[in-house]
């Protein structure tokens, strides 16, 4: 009798982009985004930044499409540029259209959560690389919370109470809450840093909104009403200083 062979054949290594969803992924960012602002591709292109990943595949559409969005993938996957690009490509091209707006224009759209006082520069650099050629070079686009990163500011990477900053660290808020009334289109900031600004009266809800009055907004800072995108970059970290609940809360 004869004998069957039951070995089985190995399959060829996927070569799959689609981010998971089986269909042809796009090729290029301006077939990922519909209507790449001209400042944007020039900045990706500047960065030698062409071909979207699999995670930015499969991210950037609902993004873009306005829906809730958790964001798994590897480290050196394009996360970062994942949740970036689609909120960058917005600012930009509603810029373009309006033109430089005037200072009662301008607001936060964006807020950017990270876990560390370090993530918060890496993070901002990037933004930065991607502004590079915002027509509007002179509006206030970005803001990194907290401004400097030293041992002798406040202590916790900025999520805990301060500690050792004394002098130093009040001036740092002060000018920090400055650079909030300019009202720039995003901020990028540990849980911790934004909580004390909220506390503070520096950014939060109008004070008209938050008890459905018509009287006089009475807050002295800068609204988040307009906020459009808040991001929480390295979720199980900052979920692990217990202050994201209490910031969330004030800007709903």
């Amino acid at each position: 009798m004869g004998s069957s062979s039951n070995k089985r054949k190995k399959r060829p290594a996927s070569n799959d982009r689609s981010g998971g969803t089986g269909l042809k992924p796009p090729t290029t960012f301006g077939d990922l985004l519909p209507t790449l602002s001209p400042a944007l591709s020039r900045a990706l292109s500047r960065a030698s930044i062409s071909i979207p990943t699999p995670c930015q595949v499969a991210a950037i559409p609902s993004l873009l499409a306005g829906k809730d969005a958790l964001v798994r993938s590897g480290t050196g996957s394009g996360k970062t540029l994942a949740y970036l690009l689609p909120v960058v490509n917005s600012l930009l091209s509603a810029s373009s259209a309006a033109g430089a707006g005037s200072e009662d224009e301008r607001c936060i759209r964006a807020i950017v959560l990270v876990p560390t006082r370090e993530l918060t520069v890496q993070v901002s650099a990037v933004l930065s690389s991607l502004l590079r050629y915002r027509p509007d070079g002179t509006d206030p686009m970005l803001l990194c919370l907290p401004q400097r990163v030293s041992s002798s500011s406040s202590g916790n990477n900025g999520n805990g109470k301060n500690g050792g900053g004394g002098h130093h660290d009040e001036e740092e808020l002060r000018a920090e809450a400055a650079l909030l009334r300019d009202r720039p289109a995003i901020v990028v900031s540990t849980p911790g840093r934004l909580a004390v600004h909220v506390r503070r009266g520096n950014v939060g809800l109008l004070e008209e909104e938050k008890n459905g009055k018509k009287k006089g907004a009475v807050m002295k800072g800068v609204s988040t009403s307009d906020v459009k995108w808040c991001i929480v970059d390295e979720a199980d970290l900052v979920l692990s200083f217990g202050k994201l609940y209490g910031v969330l809360q004030s800007l709903q």
